[in-house]
C-alpha cells in the first residue's frame, strides 16, 4: 500500500511538473479568474506580459486593470460575459490596448465552475493573441466589398458607351437619318464610343494584372536626376503644344541612383502629364520639381530624410476640393469638374499601382480653382 501511495504521489508530482510547464511556456495566457464576491485574477501566466505588456502582478495588485485596457464596447460585453453564467462557458473575441498603446484582438475560451450552491464561482481560461487572424479576416471583407464595388463600376462603365452605341446603331437601322452626312456623323460617333470602350477594357486588364502581380518588371539601376531630365525631354513636345512649363530643382539627390522599371516610370509620367493638360486651360502652366519637398508635410510612411527623391507636377488647372482629393486614386473615380473630360477613370489607380511595387509613394495637393500638384517619391538605392 505504501509503495502504490509513493507511486501515485510520484505521478501526481510529474502531471503537476507537466502542467507547470505547460501554462509557463505557452505563448497563450492560461488565467484562472474569481468572480464573486467580486471580479479577481488568481493566477495569470507568463504570456500576459508578452501579450499585453503588462507583468502578471499588476494584475493580481489591481484587478480593474484588465478591464481598463478594453475598450468600449468590448469592455461591456466582457464582463456580461463573465458574470453570465450561461455566456461564460464559451468563447469571447475582444480588443484590448496593450501598454506600449497597441490595440490588439484576443479570444478567451472560457470553463466555468460552481460552488456548492451552484452559484458561479470562479473560471479557467485560455486567452489567445488572434491579431493576424483578425487583420486577415479585414483584409479578406474588404477585398470582397472592393470586388463587388469594382464589378459594379465595371458595369457601370461598361454600360454607358455600350448603350451609346446600340442607340445610335438603331437610328441607323431604322434609316431614321435624313441625309448621307447624318450617317456619316452617327457612325463616327459609334466609333469613337467603340474606342472608349475599348481603351476601358485595356486599361482594366492591365490594372488587373498589375494588383494580381501577372505583369513582369524589368529593373535596372538608373541615375535619378539623368531619368527626371530624360523624362521632361521626351514628353516636352506634347507638352509645348499645350501650355508653358519649366522646372525647379534642388541641389540633393543629382547623383542618386534609383532601381525602376524605365517603360513603367514613363508610362506614369505620361499619365500625369495628360491628367494635368486636361484640367488645364490655354493658359495652362505645368512646374516639375525635382529633389526633396523641405518644409512641407509629408505622408506618414515618409521619414524627412535623404532615403528618397520626390518627383512633382504642379499645374494651375480647376484643382480638386478637400472633399474629392483622398478619392483620386479609386479605380473609376472622376471629380465633379471631370464629367466633359475623356477618359476611362483609371489612369491615376494604374499611376498608384505602379508606383507602389516600385517602393514608392503618390499622392496629390491641390486648391481648388488654383491648381493641383502631383508627387511621387522613389527610394534611392
Amino acid at each position: 500500500m505504501l509503495t502504490y501511495s509513493a507511486q501515485n504521489n510520484n505521478e501526481i508530482r510529474k502531471s503537476e511538473n507537466l502542467y507547470r510547464l505547460l501554462t509557463e511556456n505557452s505563448k497563450d495566457i492560461i488565467a484562472n479568474i474569481k468572480l464573486y464576491p467580486e471580479i479577481r485574477y488568481l493566477y495569470l501566466s507568463p504570456a500576459i506580459q508578452y501579450v499585453t505588456g503588462f507583468e502578471a502582478p499588476d494584475f493580481y495588485n489591481d484587478p480593474k486593470l484588465f478591464s481598463e485596457i478594453i475598450p468600449e464596447p468590448d469592455r461591456t460585453q466582457y464582463f456580461d460575459y463573465l458574470l453570465n453564467s450561461s455566456n461564460s462557458d464559451g468563447i469571447f473575441l475582444f480588443r484590448l490596448s496593450r501598454k506600449d498603446k497597441k490595440e490588439i484582438w484576443l479570444e478567451q475560451h472560457s470553463t466555468i465552475f460552481y460552488d456548492e450552491n451552484h452559484n458561479p464561482a470562479y473560471i479557467e481560461a485560455i486567452i489567445r493573441d488572434v491579431t493576424a487572424r483578425k487583420r486577415v479576416e479585414e483584409r479578406l471583407f474588404n477585398s470582397e466589398s472592393s470586388r463587388k464595388k469594382l464589378i459594379a463600376n465595371i458595369s457601370h462603365e461598361l454600360n454607358t458607351p455600350i448603350t451609346s452605341i446600340i442607340g445610335y446603331l438603331s437610328i441607323i437601322q431604322d434609316n431614321l437619318l435624313s441625309s448621307p452626312a447624318n450617317y456619316l456623323e452617327y457612325i463616327k460617333i459609334c466609333m469613337d464610343k467603340s474606342l472608349t470602350l475599348k481603351a476601358l477594357i485595356q486599361d482594366l486588364f492591365e490594372l488587373s494584372k498589375l494588383e494580381s502581380g501577372q505583369i513582369r518588371f524589368h529593373y535596372a539601376k538608373i541615375n535619378a536626376y539623368e531619368f527626371f531630365q530624360e523624362m521632361i525631354s521626351k514628353l516636352s513636345i506634347d507638352i509645348k503644344k499645350s501650355c508653358t512649363w519649366d522646372i525647379q530643382i534642388t541641389s540633393s539627390h543629382l547623383k542618386d541612383f534609383i532601381l525602376i522599371d524605365k517603360m513603367r516610370m514613363e508610362q506614369v509620367f505620361r499619365n500625369l502629364i495628360n491628367n494635368s493638360l486636361n484640367h488645364m486651360d490655354s493658359a495652362g502652366h505645368i512646374v516639375f520639381s525635382y529633389g526633396n519637398k523641405k518644409g512641407a508635410e509629408l505622408p506618414y510612411r515618409i521619414k524627412d530624410d535623404d532615403s528618397y527623391i520626390i518627383i512633382g507636377i504642379k499645374d494651375n488647372g480647376t484643382g480638386i476640393s478637400p472633399e474629392e482629393l483622398p478619392n483620386i486614386f479609386d479605380r473609376f473615380y472622376r471629380c465633379s469638374n471631370s464629367s466633359s473630360i475623356k477618359g476611362t477613370g483609371l489612369g491615376l489607380s494604374i499611376c498608384k499601382e505602379i508606383i507602389t511595387i516600385h517602393n514608392g509613394i503618390i499622392w496629390a495637393e491641390s486648391i481648388e480653382t488654383v491648381g493641383t500638384t502631383l508627387y511621387i517619391t522613389l527610394p534611392v538605392i
